[in-house]
């Protein structure tokens, strides 16, 4: 018996299993979930796996029919799953890039090279004449072992994560800034009257401040027609955090969230906790423990995609932004503009639509939605139409191009003119309804030599512009003598107010202050309170 013989025997070659395409169809999906574990749900990732294994099971089976070799159908299966994803990828790189007289700015350019390479490595492979059983074992290996190391990487941060407990979210209740006394709340209101509740988030929506001196543009015309229909616009509010899943879960919850320092270290990048804040909420659990409906809006977007203590998530649409991203990097790029577009744009034109007939549902209600919208990507022109050459990005040096960033929001100021004039026309008992930012803009973050973002060293311009912030209250029969809504409201004091005058709770307002933090350092807060505050 000779070397090779004693080889293949010993490994067993002759009967290896072609199983390593199976494996390469879902590694990307999980190799990229592993790198957005912070977040992105597990169960996102079930639906792409599901369908790309599919797909790999019907190619294996039209193969068989046209190539009789296994080990020649897995290597063929495997090449089309390398050029289907990394297309985007290679596509980002080659993007501007100049031969001769000819710039590659588009697929069509792009698409016959990549194609090109596809069919003369496909010619090749069928031509192999060598036995193939080795290399069969090799990628059997070699992608087995690959999976494992994502799949510990996965797990190694789900055991850090469950190490931190699932806080108590009336625990930190708190009187002021500086302690953390429980407040005893009481409510002695009647439930004869109980109006729907409307908490519309437009990502991103600047202030009227910020719009002037940064985008040169004038929002009073918006601003006076809410005016006219009884809303009251607090012209001096800030966020108290510059990050959506850390605003949200401080004004959903009516408290600061720096306790999350100490939690999870200021190194920390988990979403865990914020996400569970936000999806159970202590304005959700009073309202429904007073007879509310939840009804939450699917956003795409991480936290607000999906309520699981929803009495009814909307849908307009199943997918997310996992899978954008996803579709980006693949050869389904081709068609972008086409799915991935038209699915975010239907999402956005759906939620409006349907929150101007929610309130057929005649229970009382609290009605969350997160509108992405202004903040990029750019999908609607000024009126409402598509965009040409969208840009599916959402940060960075996107926020760069104000005119885009303009043109969504003079959309977002029709839709959501329409949104009250149906809302109010409607309902049969006039409904509360707040209007709010999580953030401001951040164009002044682009670094104009790299045409990146920088967020590591914010001036006092930057500061400014990410944290003034839109901020607008229908408040029925609301007595402004009271002075129980002011100019200079932050989101975490918005449903302390409501709740006190609409529930005769007694919850002491907090003091309005300004954090900063980075993606990079989500909990590593500054206080950009002095700055951020209006002269």
């Amino acid at each position: 018996m000779d070397l090779k013989d004693l080889f293949a025997k010993k490994f067993n070659i002759k009967k290896s299993p072609v199983f390593y395409p199976y494996i390469f169809a879902v590694f990307p999906i999980f190799f990229l979930f592993a790198h957005n574990i912070e977040e992105v749900f597990f169960p996102e990732v079930l639906m792409p796996s599901i369908f790309i294994l599919s797909l790999t099971v019907l190619m294996k089976l039209c193969l068989r029919l046209m190539v009789k070799n296994t080990h020649k159908t897995g290597i063929l299966i495997s090449v089309f799953l390398i050029f289907f994803f990394t297309y985007g990828a290679a596509y980002d790189v080659v993007i501007g890039f100049r031969i001769k007289n000819l710039i590659i700015d588009s697929h069509k350019f792009f698409i016959f090279f990549w194609c090109a390479c596809f069919i003369f490595a496909v010619h090749l492979i069928i031509r192999i004449k060598w036995n193939l059983r080795i290399l069969t074992n090799f990628l059997n290996i070699m992608s087995f072992v690959l999976f494992v190391l994502v799949l510990i990487n996965i797990s190694v941060y789900k055991l850090k994560t469950n190490d931190v407990k699932q806080i108590d979210l009336t625990f930190e209740r708190t009187k002021n800034k500086d302690n953390n006394e429980k407040e005893t709340i009481s409510s002695s209101f009647s439930k004869d009257i109980l109006r729907d509740i409307y908490y519309i988030i437009l990502d991103g929506y600047a202030s009227s401040s910020t719009l002037k001196e940064i985008y040169d543009f004038n929002n009073a015309e918006f601003e006076k027609h809410l005016i006219s229909k009884g809303f009251y616009i607090a012209t001096e509010s800030r966020s108290n955090y510059v990050l959506t899943f850390l605003s949200l879960a401080s004004s959903l919850n009516m408290k600061y969230i720096n306790f999350l320092t100490e939690m999870l270290g200021d190194k920390s990048k988990d979403r865990k906790i914020p996400y569970q804040m936000i999806s159970n909420s202590e304005v959700m659990n009073f309202l429904k423990w007073n007879g509310y409906k939840f009804i939450h809006f699917s956003s795409g977007w991480g936290a607000t995609n999906y309520n699981k203590f929803a009495d009814l998530n909307v849908y307009n649409s199943r997918a997310n932004e996992f899978w954008m991203i996803l579709i980006r990097t693949t050869l389904l790029r081709l068609f972008e503009n086409h799915f991935i577009v038209y699915v975010a744009r239907k999402r956005v034109v759906s939620s409006f639509s349907q929150l101007g007939k929610i309130n057929r549902i005649k229970e009382p209600k609290f009605v969350f939605a997160h509108i992405i919208p202004p903040h990029p990507p750019y999908i609607f022109g000024a009126d409402c139409g598509p965009v040409s050459k969208t840009s599916l990005e959402m940060s960075g040096g996107v926020w760069e191009q104000k005119r885009n960033y303009l043109n969504q929001l003079i959309c977002i100021n029709k839709k959501v003119e329409m949104l009250i004039e149906s809302i109010l026309l409607q309902s049969s008992i006039s409904p509360i309804i707040i209007i709010q930012s999580d953030h401001g803009t951040a164009s002044t973050f682009i670094d104009s030599d790299s045409g990146t973002a920088s967020w590591g060293n914010p001036t006092e311009k930057m500061i400014r512009e990410r944290t003034r912030i839109f901020n607008a209250y229908y408040l029925p029969d609301f007595n402004e003598d009271e002075e129980y809504i002011y100019d200079s409201i932050t989101p975490v004091n918005t449903f302390r107010c409501v709740l006190n005058y609409y529930f005769d709770t007694n919850y002491g307002l907090l003091e309005d202050f300004s954090y900063y933090s980075n993606y990079d350092y989500p909990y590593k807060f500054i206080n950009v309170t002095g700055i951020a505050k209006y002269d």
